[in-house]
């Protein structure tokens, strides 16, 4: 049996290709912004929510005490996946307890117009001249 040897810098850029790889796939995304309604202006969640795109916002149950709601809301349906569209939903910030804030939500197949996401742009509409 005839073993070819292997020359060491060939195995040294194998084992830096193997953990390169594995280092890629151990490192996580980029996490999601996470903010408390109850401890934050809807000025300051509806702004955050801007720079961001999408966040998640805790806010506390209004029927078990102590307990922590929370749900991911966008600034647009940019940030929603395919066939979702945006929803106008509210949160209770510090300052306002209806502050209003939008969520992505699943289009039925039923509804009879399309989601806006979903629309195609029109591209003469932000060209239109204003009389």
């Amino acid at each position: 049996m005839i073993r070819k040897h292997i020359n060491p810098a060939r195995r040294f850029l194998g084992a830096a290709m193997a953990a390169s790889v594995m280092f890629a796939v151990a490192v996580p995304a980029q996490a999601i912004e996470r903010m408390r309604a109850d401890q934050n202006t809807c000025a300051k969640i509806q702004e955050t929510l801007q720079n961001e795109g999408a966040m998640v916002i805790q806010y506390p149950s209004t029927r078990v005490a102590g307990l922590l709601l929370y749900d991911r809301y966008v600034s647009s349906c940019a940030f929603c996946e395919p066939g979702e569209d945006v929803s106008a939903v509210t949160v209770p910030a510090s300052d306002n307890p209806e502050c209003v804030v939008q969520r992505c939500v699943r289009f039925d197949a039923g509804q009879e117009a399309a989601p806006a996401c979903d629309a195609p742009s029109d591209p003469g509409r932000d060209n239109q001249s204003q009389n």
